[in-house]
């Protein structure tokens, strides 16, 4: 019962304190969650395995990358491995093995442009479509108009304080912020084009059909590289040389926001603990608060 009550501390606060408040080292409290977690882990089936998601974080600021694999059907964190190269997804396929799975039989993964997870999975999954989740591809452009909006500031245009009315969405502006939006888009023509171009990419995830939404990006991206501005037009070359897997999209209609979901829990853990010293103790956690592993529960009393 010390150990369940344990676990239920440490999905819900960092380690620290929880080994305080529980009057043990936080040492002992690790090697008790490591254990458990350890153990839940022998015990899981990936036999049905059919669509993954594959994302990213670090157990601090710009260190100790770990790669997480998410079940996307399931929605539940599977496997997590120090780095983010195509070696993880190796690591990746023998876990997946270990657990009664087969990487034939994987149909769909869900991902962002890194080159290195990409080459992963066409090594090891070889009937699995990639599709390039819709977050990852909407803050490309997003990141893409910010640089438009911070180069005109640098060239004196009125646009200061502007970033929130441009990146939010329209429908979700007040009478008086979409006013103010007005105002910047009939004052700067660049960044106004930049802006109409986003909006417009928004229609992209609205297409009924396949050949619609294949017209929709081919015209797009036409668009964005005649437009004549510089960020605009890296992110649609990048769209384009990446075309088949944002097109995937309308085929797997995986929705990654189970993937963000879960990612979040994994982040406001870190966030809470103020980083982990190293990825093996953010992998545990990332397991405890992700994971919806079989671990012993502590039998809390209600009312």
């Amino acid at each position: 019962m010390f150990e369940a009550y344990a676990l239920v501390l440490a999905r819900h606060m960092p380690v620290r304190p929880a080994a305080a408040l529980l009057r043990i080292t936080d040492n002992r409290l690790w090697r008790i969650l490591k254990h458990h977690v350890s153990q839940a882990l022998e015990k899981i089936s990936l036999e049905d395995l059919r669509q993954l998601g594959i994302d990213e974080t670090s157990a601090r600021k710009r260190h100790d990358y770990i790669s997480l694999f998410f079940d996307m059907v399931q929605r539940r964190l599977m496997f997590a491995t120090r780095g983010k190269d195509a070696a993880t997804v190796s690591r990746f396929r023998a876990f997946l093995e270990q657990h009664g799975g087969k990487a034939e039989s994987l149909q769909e993964a869900s991902m962002d442009m890194s080159p290195a997870f990409q080459k992963g999975v066409r090594e090891n999954f070889p009937n699995a479509g990639v599709t390039f989740d819709r977050f990852h591809v909407v803050k490309l452009l997003n990141d893409a108009l910010d640089k438009v909006r911070r180069n005109e500031w640098r060239d004196g245009q009125p646009v200061k304080g502007a970033r929130f009315l441009l990146l939010r969405n329209v429908e979700n502006l007040t009478a008086a912020q979409a006013a103010l939006l007005e105002e910047l888009r009939t004052r700067n023509a660049t960044l106004a084009r930049a802006w109409q171009l986003k909006e417009n990419f928004r229609d992209f995830y609205r297409q009924t059909s396949l050949e619609d939404a294949h017209g929709f990006l081919k015209g797009w991206i036409a668009d964005a590289i005649i437009s004549d501005i510089d960020a605009i037009k890296e992110t649609a070359w990048t769209f384009f040389d990446h075309f088949s897997g944002i097109m995937r999209w309308h085929i797997s209609r995986i929705d990654n926001a189970v993937m963000e979901a879960l990612a979040g829990l994994v982040q406001a853990a870190k966030a809470k603990a103020r980083g982990y010293r190293n990825h093996d103790n953010l992998i545990t956690i990332a397991y405890l608060v992700a994971g919806k592993l079989q671990l012993p529960t502590y039998p809390l009393k209600t009312a």
